[in-house]
């Protein structure tokens, strides 16, 4: 299904809910369905504002040839909080969001308030500097790592601080930061900070990310009823249409996040295991101790080139 005919699926649903609920104020759409660089197995998110209900709405959340309609429900009220403006999540979805229903104009009011929030000067210097404090502390777990011999935190800290690196520069360019496919917004509003981080994430061969045996990796520490169990089917079908280096991306970064998550105890099963899982990758993709040294310097030069934070 391509954009347009899922727009269209997405304006007929939310429609007839409008229709049907008047207690609705509004329903947007988000997610790179709203930015235009959606997959064709993408989901369509959407966001409904509920006025005075004391719990959710009975939604239906239908499919239509392979695409799922996903629908969270938010209070109305939110809308006009001011503190809104300081949730990074929300502030990012909204700022992209397509609005498709508005009953009394509040969606409309706030996304002006939140995108004045985020085009404030002030506001964006902190940002970066906040973005810069993680970028820096991942860089620097990753060096010691490297000392230590620590695959797990070397693996882990690694794609952090690409991830951490995609949101600095995103932010720098005036979009919204966020979200395992931040790399793919990337190339689309700065190719050559999104060039810089391929290389330094690219394998030997480069290109060639050997998917299957990646993919395995993930799935020895992914519980088959998790959400990640959800994230394989369609990396598997990105590294097959031409989104290597994106799947390669979303891919690490769900193995960095289970590492993230994992008990740190040496004594707990599961460290064994994820110290087994990263240990894998790390060889999968072709980084030994010299590699990871020469890519550590790669990283400090990315940072010092486009990781800048206006005084």
């Amino acid at each position: 299904m391509d954009r347009k005919q899922k727009l269209e699926l997405a304006h007929q649903y939310s429609a007839a809910l409008f229709e049907r609920h008047p207690e609705i104020a509004g329903i947007a759409v988000g997610g790179s369905m709203a930015r235009g660089n959606d997959l064709p197995i993408s989901d369509i998110d959407l966001w409904c504002f509920i006025n005075d209900t004391p719990a959710p709405l009975s939604i239906e959340k239908p499919s239509a040839a392979g695409v799922k309609l996903d629908i969270e429900q938010y209070p109305a009220d939110l809308l006009t909080k001011p503190e809104v403006t300081e949730d990074s999540y929300f502030c990012g979805f909204l700022n992209e969001a397509l609005i498709l229903c508005d009953r009394n104009g509040l969606v409309a009011k706030c996304q002006e308030r939140v995108r004045a929030s985020l085009t404030s000067p002030t506001n964006k210097r902190e940002q970066l500097r906040s973005i810069r404090a993680s970028v820096e502390r991942n860089y620097e777990e990753f060096r010691v790592s490297l000392e230590t011999g620590d695959a797990r935190e070397a693996c882990r800290a690694s794609i952090f601080a690409t991830w951490s690196l995609c949101d600095h520069m995103l932010t720098d360019r005036g979009a919204s930061p966020g979200g395992p496919r931040s790399i793919a917004r990337l190339a689309i509003v700065w190719p050559d900070a999104y060039d810089a981080l391929v290389k330094f994430e690219s394998i030997n061969p480069p290109g060639d990310p050997e998917a299957n045996l990646l993919i395995d990796t993930c799935l020895l520490v992914t519980e088959p009823s998790s959400s990640f169990a959800g994230w394989i089917d369609t990396i598997r079908w990105m590294f097959a249409n031409g989104y290597e280096s994106d799947a390669f991306h979303i891919l690490w970064i769900a193995l960095g996040l289970k590492i993230k998550s994992a008990k740190t105890s040496p004594t707990d099963p599961y460290y064994s295991q994820m110290t087994t899982a990263a240990k894998k990758w790390l060889d999968i993709i072709g980084w030994d101790k010299p590699t990871m040294g020469a890519k550590l310097h790669l990283l400090r030069q990315i940072i010092d080139k486009y990781c800048i934070v206006a005084s």
